[in-house]
């Protein structure tokens, strides 16, 4: 448990136990990724956004920006221009119609895409090692050593190779003062030390496995991790919106068709009901992040 009066390191919600949050995600992210209608769209991905902005502050503001411009412009042009359902056509290109449902398509399906990235970006500061072994590491040991290595693989490899960068800069090989071969070489180089970085340090990673036993029958795992009321209640809280957003998309008649005419189905009955449960589902780790903010603002004004 910690104290009281110390100030947290890291977002509130990251303090429930490690079933709480893994239960959170996987209907956030599992029922963002199989509903195309555009107001569970927009919901999910303005919760992901807010979320991800009060996790990780400013570099997610860079991140969000960057990943929803990248995504939408290629998934948009992509579909636009080898999609040609549709029956509202806006021009012809190459003896081809692009049609606007085409282009409503992409974007939908960029949408999707990007906010089920954002999820997984706040999923990587959440989750840490410890609490995906603890959830998998006693079912299944190797999935989840797998599991804690695979989200830990390219925020690892990113920041080995930007040190790989200054350290080159460091030796007087600065890039941008280079011809393009000279600069394509240099990248080989870096590509190759990052490499042999990565395969040294995941053989140290299986030999220190093995020689603390990891995966052995009886072997005892140590964590700090306790199930509380608190986790309880929020964990049921969770489970119910889930449901009911599930019942109510399954009781809907329809929540969306793009061809060939685009038509969103109002927002009316279970539709509607699955759309306000899943929007107080995915607001709880932006209400526990504000609610902490202010409750430290508070505790801190009467010290």
């Amino acid at each position: 448990m910690v104290p009281a009066r110390i100030r947290r390191s890291g977002p509130a919600f990251e303090m429930y136990h490690p079933v709480v949050i893994f239960t959170f995600y996987l209907f956030a992210v599992g029922i963002g990724m199989f509903t195309m209608s555009p107001y569970f769209t927009a919901c999910g991905y303005a919760a992901a956004v807010l979320f991800s902005v009060l996790a990780a502050g400013r570099r997610a503001v860079r991140f969000n920006l960057a990943a929803t411009a990248w995504t939408v412009v290629l998934m948009t042009a992509v579909n636009a221009f080898f999609t040609h359902n549709g029956s509202t056509p806006l021009f012809f290109a190459g003896g081809n119609a692009v049609t606007q449902e085409a282009i409503i398509f992409g974007l939908s399906a960029a949408f999707v895409l990007v906010t089920v990235i954002i999820w997984f970006t706040t999923f990587n500061i959440i989750m840490t090692t410890e609490k995906i072994l603890f959830l998998f590491g006693r079912v299944s040991p190797v999935l989840g050593l797998t599991l804690s290595m695979a989200f830990r693989f390219f925020p690892l490899l990113r920041k080995r190779f930007e040190q790989i960068r200054t350290a080159q800069k460091c030796l007087g090989r600065d890039d941008r003062t280079k011809s393009f071969s000279t600069r394509l070489r240099l990248y080989g180089k870096e590509l190759s030390i990052l490499l042999s970085w990565s395969l040294e340090a995941s053989l140290e990673t299986s030999d220190s496995m093995n020689a603390r036993g990891y995966g052995l029958r009886g072997r005892t795992n140590y964590h700090l991790f306790r199930f509380t009321g608190r986790d309880a209640a929020v964990l049921t809280l969770i489970c119910l919106l889930g449901l009911m957003t599930i019942g109510g998309l399954i009781a809907a008649p329809e929540t969306v068709t793009f061809y060939p005419v685009f038509r969103p189905a109002k927002p009316a009955g279970p539709l509607l009901a699955a759309l306000i449960s899943y929007g107080v589902l995915i607001l709880i780790p932006s209400v526990s992040e504000i609610a902490a903010a202010a409750a430290d603002r508070t505790m801190f004004r009467r010290q």
